[in-house]
């Protein structure tokens, strides 16, 4: 199913919400991703899924890290991950940031080759 954007996906979380209300099921989730990146109006899209981890909604910087990650992970500028990373407009600091976390996931040199040139391909679209 697809959801159309910040209030397809309000609406689906409160079904989730009411449905574990009426479980009886006191839980907290973490939304990332496309949904989190709706939710808090730094991008206006359709997206397919919610992707819940626990606890709470992710903050902006989460985002660049989780996205820069996502990018890595499929390379090119037409990539969702990459899009939702340029709508994020991270700083240099914040980029270099998050690249040093992403890189510590993965120790491969290739990896990290990948993760340079996402960076830089995002520093250097949003100048």
């Amino acid at each position: 199913m697809k959801l159309p954007g910040r209030s397809g996906i309000e609406d689906a979380l409160a079904l989730v919400g009411e449905r574990l209300a009426h479980a009886g099921a006191p839980v907290t989730i973490v939304i990332v991703g496309g949904a989190a990146m709706n939710l808090l109006g730094f991008v206006d899209r359709p997206t397919i899924d919610v992707d819940v981890l626990a606890g709470v909604l992710v903050d902006r910087r989460d985002l660049v890290f989780f996205k820069l990650y996502a990018s890595a992970d499929q390379v090119g500028p037409e990539s969702v991950h990459v899009r939702d990373l340029l709508a994020l407009q991270p700083s240099v600091a914040e980029l270099e940031e998050a690249a040093r976390w992403v890189c510590a996931q993965d120790p491969s040199p290739d990896f990290h080759a990948v993760v340079a040139k996402v960076v830089s391909y995002v520093h250097d679209a949003l100048r």
